[in-house]
C-alpha cells in the first residue's frame, strides 16, 4: 500500500521541482529567476532538514530523495545556468567600461578545458553526495565543502557579473572586477572548478550551522559567523555568498591537529578537535506501534485465563537488543544506534524504538 508522502518529502520535493525550473528557464535566458530558484531550493533544502528532526528523525526514503534533489538543484543547475551565462550574455555591457575578452556565443566542443570546467561541478556534486550518504561521522559538521554550498556559490558568480543582485559595499568594485576575470578567462574558470571539486571529495571538517540549542554557551562561534553572514549580506548582498564561503572553508585551516589519539573528527561550532574513541553499550525494546494489531500478543493475553492469570491483560510482545558502539562522546553514539535503529533494526513503518546508552 503506497504512504502519503511525509511532510520533510514534500519540501525535499519543492527542491526539486526548483531545480528542474531553473534548468528550464536558463535554457530561456531567464538567468536571473533561474538563479533566485536555485536559492529557494536552497530554503527548502533547510526546511526539509528541519522538519525530518520535527518529525523524530527523515526515513531512508527521504534521505535518498533528499540526493537526487540536491544533485539535480545544485549540481546540473548552476552547471547549466553557468553554460548559459557564458553562451549568451555579454559580460561587457554588464560591468560598462570593463571589456570581456572571450566570445559571446561559446562552442563548448572547440573549447575542452571549458566543457571539463563546466563537468565537475555536477560530477563533483555527485560524488560528494554519494560519500555523505555512506559517511555517519557528519551529524555535527562536514567533512569536505558540502554540495548546496559548491552550489550557490557558482549561481553567485553568475549573479555576481550581471550585477543585479549586488549591493555596493566597500570595495564592491574589486571584487566584482575579480569574478568578472574568473569567468571571462578558460583557465581561471576551470583552476576554480577543480579547486571546488577537490574541496567537496576531501575530508576537511568544516562546520555545520545547525545550532544544537538556543544557548549562547557552546554555540559562540556558530551565531558570531551567522552575523557576520547577516552583515556581508546587507553590505554587498549575493556578493556576501563567496565571502561566507571562504569564511567557512579558511575556519579550519588555522587549527592545529594532533597526532596522537585521532580516531574521528569532532565538530563544535568552528573548533576542530580530535578525540580518542570510547565505548558504549546501547539497550534498544523494538515493539508494534500501539495502532497495530500484535498477534503473538494476543495469543499470549488469551493463554493467560488457562493459566489462572485473570488479571493480566493486553499483552504486546517486542524484541530487546543490546549491542556496543565506539564514538568519540554520547551524542554521536546515540546518533549511530538511531541510524541502526531506523535502517535496520526496526520496521518503521510497523514498529517503534526506544534505546537507553550508557558507557560500557
Amino acid at each position: 500500500m503506497a504512504r502519503f508522502p511525509r511532510l520533510p518529502d514534500l519540501l525535499t520535493t519543492a527542491n526539486l521541482a526548483c531545480g528542474v525550473a531553473s534548468i528550464l528557464l536558463a535554457s530561456q535566458g531567464q538567468l536571473t529567476i533561474a538563479c533566485g530558484l536555485v536559492f529557494v531550493a536552497a530554503l527548502f533544502d533547510v526546511l526539509d532538514g528541519l522538519a525530518a528532526r520535527a518529525f523524530g528523525g527523515g526515513s531512508e526514503l527521504g534521505k535518498q530523495l533528499d540526493s537526487l534533489a540536491d544533485m539535480v538543484s545544485f549540481g546540473v543547475a548552476p552547471a547549466m545556468v553557468l553554460w548559459f551565462q557564458l553562451r549568451t550574455a555579454s559580460l561587457s555591457d554588464a560591468l560598462g567600461a570593463m571589456v570581456y575578452p572571450g566570445p559571446k556565443v561559446v562552442d563548448l566542443l572547440s573549447d575542452p578545458v571549458l566543457f571539463a570546467s563546466l563537468l565537475l561541478i555536477p560530477i563533483g556534486s555527485a560524488w560528494r553526495l554519494a560519500k555523505y550518504n555512506l559517511d555517519t561521522r557528519q551529524t555535527q559538521g562536514f567533512l569536505g565543502l558540502p554540495t548546496p554550498s559548491n552550489g550557490l556559490f557558482w549561481i553567485s558568480v553568475v549573479l555576481i557579473v550581471q550585477p543585479t543582485a549586488v549591493h555596493p559595499g566597500p570595495g564592491h568594485e574589486v571584487l566584482i572586477a575579480s569574478f568578472l576575470k574568473i569567468i571571462s578567462h578558460t583557465a581561471s574558470l576551470f583552476a576554480l572548478s577543480v579547486a571546488l571539486f577537490v574541496l567537496m571529495l576531501s575530508s576537511l571538517p568544516l562546520p555545520g550551522l545547525k545550532l544544537r540549542s538556543t544557548a549562547w554557551k557552546g554555540s559562540e562561534v556558530i551565531y558570531l559567523l551567522l552575523g557576520i553572514g547577516v552583515v556581508l549580506v546587507i553590505l554587498y548582498g549575493v556578493l556576501a555568498v563567496p565571502l561566507i564561503l571562504l569564511c567557512i572553508c579558511s575556519a579550519p585551516l588555522g587549527q592545529a591537529l594532533s597526532k596522537d589519539n585521532i580516531r574521528e573528527p569532532r565538530f563544535d561550532g568552528l573548533t576542530v578537535t580530535t578525540t580518542a574513541m570510547k565505548t558504549y553499550k546501547a539497550s534498544i525494546d523494538v515493539m508494534p506501534h500501539d495502532n497495530l494489531l500484535d498477534p503473538q500478543g494476543k495469543a499470549v493475553s488469551g493463554a493467560m485465563p488457562n493459566l489462572g492469570l485473570n488479571e493480566i491483560t493486553g499483552v504486546r510482545i517486542g524484541k530487546h537488543i543490546t549491542l556496543k558502539v565506539e564514538a568519540a562522546d554520547k551524542k554521536t553514539a546515540e546518533a549511530k544506534v538511531d541510524e541502526a535503529c531506523k535502517k535496520l533494526l526496526a520496521n518503521q513503518i510497523m514498529e517503534k524504538y526506544a534505546f537507553t546508552l550508557e558507557e560500557a
